[in-house]
């Protein structure tokens, strides 16, 4: 099933450096504090996950997990999410932390689909430029990649659609798709989508997996490497 994004959902223009080359990732130049004005800050990004209970608890590291305590609405599906979070605990010394949710927004999250797929074909075929924006929001981080990107909106009613294509001829190559739909606004705008990788690297690995990204820029093709993180 496709998904889409709409201009409605975009977070406003946030000043972030865009990838300009292919190149390591390096966000150690971020102050770890992300500002939307319609709904405030954010200083964490997480996977909510289901306990057995049927409750949330968020994924913020591969070692920290925090136990939300004041919840108003329960995801009964993971989804990866933007938080501000006053933590209750030092993190940064326990494996399990209590924290107050201030602010949470869901990220738009699907799955990456195999290029030979009827989904993968449309994708590859229809491909409008898109910059991926290089902050602490853009990472390869518990089974998924996260993407903070940047398009052109012009079209009120026109919905963006986005997805991740693994390359079917190199295990690992993966091609960021985005389709305008038809929509040929000037209007710059950004939002963040995260694709679940978990299908196409083993869940259990000894080291990092180096893996290319692929997408085809204003100022035409582009590529970076990310790192799958090894299960620790």
């Amino acid at each position: 099933m496709k998904k889409y994004i709409s201009k409605f959902l975009l977070l406003p223009m946030m000043a972030a450096t865009p990838f300009f080359a292919s190149s390591c990732l390096n966000d150690d130049d971020d102050s770890g504090i992300y500002y939307d004005p319609s709904v405030g800050p954010y200083n964490a990004l997480v996977t909510v996950k289901i306990a057995s209970d049927g409750s949330n608890y968020f994924q913020l590291t591969d070692s920290t997990i925090v136990i939300p305590t004041n919840m108003s609405e329960v995801m009964k599906e993971e989804t990866r999410a933007l938080c501000y979070l006053d933590y209750e605990e030092d993190f940064m010394k326990k494996d399990t932390v209590k924290a107050s949710v201030k602010t949470f927004k869901k990220v738009l999250t699907k799955k990456a689909v195999l290029q030979d797929s009827d989904e993968g074909k449309v994708a590859i075929n229809q491909q409008d430029p898109v910059e991926i924006l290089n902050d602490w929001t853009t990472v390869c981080e518990d089974g998924y990649l996260t993407l903070h990107f940047a398009a052109q909106w012009g079209n009120a009613g026109a919905s963006h659609i986005l997805n991740l294509v693994k390359i079917s001829d190199d295990p690992m190559v993966f091609r960021f798709c985005h389709d305008k739909n038809g929509d040929y606004g000037t209007e710059w705008g950004n939002g963040i989508v995260a694709f679940n990788m978990r299908d196409y690297f083993p869940e259990v690995s000894a080291k990092d997996v180096s893996f290319t990204l692929q997408w085809l820029s204003y100022e035409g093709e582009k590529n970076v490497t990310f790192k799958y993180p090894a299960k620790r």
